[in-house]
């Protein structure tokens, strides 16, 4: 259990993370809005997907787990176009994951149901 969530996590923010905080920037490194900001809304938008399969308990519900996803994307685009590169993102995006989605799948409220 452990082990798959810890291979989510590394996947899944690998990839988010050359997407919404790699390319962006690369091929706009002057562009504060293309290179940062729309990443930001890009990966907010993204989260839309997971929240079609598991609606979020929040109070706000998806409107809350999009603006979260939102200020992350904002937090983690500016380390990027600051330092040129994902490696810390990549990092702090994994033990998001693995903490959240691992958490909210196994040890979540629901969990308890069957």
């Amino acid at each position: 259990m452990l082990l798959s969530s810890a291979a989510l996590a590394i996947v899944n923010a690998i990839a988010e993370e050359i997407l919404w905080r790699g390319i962006y920037p690369r091929v706009f490194p002057r562009q504060l809005v293309r290179g940062y900001l729309y990443p930001a809304v890009g990966f907010a938008l993204w989260h839309l997907v997971p929240q079609s399969i598991h609606k979020s308990r929040m109070r706000s519900g998806t409107k809350a787990f999009l603006a979260g996803a939102f200020f992350i994307g904002l937090g983690h685009g500016w380390v990027a176009w600051r330092t040129r590169s994902i490696r810390w993102t990549v990092l702090t995006h994994i033990l998001i994951d693995f903490l959240g989605l691992g958490g909210l799948i196994y040890f979540g409220p629901q969990s308890n149901q069957q």
